[in-house]
């Protein structure tokens, strides 16, 4: 979540906020301050690294901005927030509005300057596009696999090109099957220690540094690409047999 400030002298200001969301599950409300002075220089500090507790409402997360804004003595200043779509982030700038006007006579219009996260935006397209992206099938041929003659591309004895491998040709299971079975991998070697130290030992068979695959989360930006660029390193542990029966 991120938020602008302005103000009346010229200067404009801007804070961020942002949820962590690491392995402990241990949920932070991040504060950035970001604002541009009388010389059009940026400036940005982080005013706020708080832990949020118990149920993350709209109200409450309200209430926890508006404790820094008065802190900081900036609600005068206060021009526009960023946050992402999550139901609780558009709650959060309702209370806002409400609780400056009601506690300060402030009047902020959340709609007007409650702004999506563009990043947010592209990430939600491109999970959408994950998950109806599917290898294509031999059902699927394209016009460009077809010659000039109406036919396919066969030999003289009707076989498919004999230079493709069995183990080459995919089948028609959807990309999202594929990155499910990498999420149950992922998740599996963070179960036990003891499958931790079983991974780790087929690593070091095919003489490949032994790492964790970070489980993507949907909301956080290409944590999907970054857990199958770790796959692809991983791949001849990932191709193992005893590896896919055991994880």
């Amino acid at each position: 979540m991120a938020a602008d400030f302005g103000s009346r002298d010229g200067t404009s200001n801007r804070i961020a906020a942002n949820h962590s969301f690491p392995v402990t599950m241990l949920i932070i409300l991040a504060i950035t301050g970001h604002w541009i002075d009388i010389k059009f220089r940026l400036h940005q500090e982080l005013l706020a690294f708080i832990p949020l507790e118990g149920h993350h409402t709209g109200e409450y997360m309200a209430s926890v901005v508006y404790d820094v804004l008065d802190e900081f003595d900036i609600k005068e200043k206060f021009f526009c927030v960023t946050t992402d779509s999550a139901s609780n982030n558009l709650k959060m700038v309702k209370e806002l509005s409400k609780l400056l006007y009601d506690r300060c006579g402030i009047e902020w219009d959340w709609k007007t300057n409650h702004i999506p996260c563009l990043a947010h935006i592209i990430n939600l397209v491109v999970q959408k596009f994950l998950k109806t992206l599917a290898i294509q099938s031999d059902d699927d041929m394209t016009d460009s696999d077809i010659n000039d003659n109406g036919d396919s591309d066969v030999d003289k004895d009707g076989d498919a090109d004999s230079n493709v491998d069995d183990d080459d040709v995919f089948d028609s299971s959807s990309f999202s099957t594929i990155i499910g079975k990498l999420r149950a991998i992922a998740k599996s070697i963070r179960v036990s220690t003891l499958r931790w130290e079983r991974f780790q030992r087929c690593c070091k068979a095919y003489d490949i540094q032994p790492m964790t695959i970070p489980l993507d989360i949907k909301v956080r930006w290409n944590s999907t690409f970054r857990m199958l660029h770790k796959a692809i390193y991983l791949r001849a542990v990932l191709g193992y047999d005893r590896v896919c029966r055991a994880f």
